[in-house]
């Protein structure tokens, strides 16, 4: 006769909410939400007020799809504080309507989160893909980034490129990225939509940042074109007769000695 074992403990399935900022993404939000719907517990989508057909699409997904109106901001100045508090969850995956993460990354964030709910945030593998090809040369390649946030625990604040950080580093995971372990991120589909991002974060960062006391290393004519426009000081990467308007050129970083980038500027 055979004693049945015990039933394994379960743990608790946290749920995640799947947070969006859009602005004029009628061509790509419905691919987005189509992906997002069948995973997130909650969709919710804070729209910078488009002029297209953005927000139909959203409501065209009925009830599973929640859409906030906020007033039109550039491209780095957005509200991520007042943002965060809107969905319904603790965990909040911050996506973009460019990007799309496979099941597999799903489950692992799932895992993660359902294992370990106290963590203050998840670094997520973003695979890049700029002008719609990826390159592992690209200095858009695969990078992990802060993208599933605890709001009870970690760091928010209207900072460009620091918007979601961990309070404490060692409270946090790091997803292993695998062609199907990432976020698929479609950058830059124009050079004249990569240019106007630039104009724009480079804006962004001279709200929170010294322009005359900080350094850009821009590796194309447009970054150093909008790094100038804000009043960074820029260093040029690559052929010195491309990067007319840099303060510097340096052929490459890999080839130059940090050390020597520095007594370049002080000379």
């Amino acid at each position: 006769m055979t004693t049945p074992s015990a039933p394994l403990p379960t743990v608790p399935v946290e749920p995640i909410s799947f947070l969006i900022g859009t602005y004029n993404e009628a061509e790509r939000i419905g691919d987005v939400l189509q992906q997002a719907v069948l995973w997130a517990d909650e969709v919710v989508v804070i729209d910078k007020e488009s002029t297209d057909a953005t927000r139909a699409i959203c409501a065209s997904f009925g009830p599973k799809v929640r859409v906030v109106v906020a007033p039109f901001t550039p491209q780095g100045h957005e509200d991520s504080v007042a943002a965060i508090q809107v969905p319904l969850h603790r965990w909040i995956w911050i996506g973009t309507a460019s990007e799309i993460p496979t099941p597999k990354v799903v489950q692992e964030a799932r895992r993660i989160v359902s294992e370990s709910p106290n963590l203050d945030l998840v670094y997520v593998p973003r695979k890049l893909y700029s002008f719609g090809f990826f390159s592992k040369e690209s200095p858009w390649g695969v990078k992990h980034y802060p993208f599933l946030v605890n709001r009870e625990r970690a760091l928010i604040r209207n900072q460009i490129h620091r918007n979601f950080c961990a309070r404490d580093e060692a409270n946090t995971r790091r997803i292993p990225v695998s062609d199907d372990c990432c976020v698929h991120h479609f950058t830059h589909p124009t050079a004249e939509r990569y240019a106007d991002a630039m104009r724009q974060y480079f804006s962004a960062e001279s709200d929170t940042e010294d322009p005359g006391q900080t350094i850009v290393f821009a590796h194309n004519t447009a970054a150093v074109e909008a790094a100038r426009e804000a009043g960074f000081l820029v260093v040029g990467i690559g052929n010195p007769q491309l990067f007319g308007e840099a303060d510097l050129v340096i052929p490459s970083l890999e080839k130059v000695r940090f050390l020597k980038i520095i007594e370049a500027l002080g000379a």
